[in-house]
């Protein structure tokens, strides 16, 4: 939650696209195939073993993308954006509009197919920001970059 200054109002805010729980969800299938093809196999306790194994590693890896997924959001106010990041280890990323000297999306392959990317914002002396997986970046970055007009007029 963005608490704003007086004379400040926010204009929008962003969260984390749902798509990043695709990846965690490697392992745990992995581990389905690997046990049913280890019941069908009357000696496969190596796959059992191997199958745990990935469920586990999904397990902690789901709980990672979780965390950062219920954690993560950005706010843009007439004055600045505001991102926080981590539970355990806060981080809040704060950036004047009139210190921002470039906005860059990237964005991977599903995040070109699920419309999701990471906002690259660099600011006054080169320092560069990056909040990753936003939903809709592309409409973020136009929200700054009129924000951005607005205030310089």
């Amino acid at each position: 939650m963005t608490n704003t200054n007086p004379g400040e109002r926010l204009i929008g805010k962003a969260r984390q696209h749902w798509a990043v729980f695709i990846t965690p969800t490697v392992p745990f299938l992995f581990s389905v195939l690997t046990i049913f093809y280890a019941f069908r196999l009357d000696q496969g306790f190596l796959l059992l073993f191997l199958s745990a194994a990935f469920f586990l590693m999904g397990v902690l890896e789901l709980a990672k993308v979780s965390v950062k997924f219920f954690t993560t959001d950005l706010a843009l106010t007439n004055r600045r954006i505001v991102a926080h990041t981590g539970l355990l280890k806060r981080i809040q990323i704060e950036i004047l509009l009139n210190q921002i000297e470039s906005i860059t999306v990237s964005q991977p392959l599903l995040g070109r197919v699920f419309d999701y990317g990471s906002v690259v914002i660099v600011g006054a002396g080169g320092t560069r920001q990056s909040i990753p997986s936003l939903k809709k970046p592309e409409i973020i970055r136009k929200a700054i970059y009129k924000q951005l007009q607005e205030t310089r007029s």
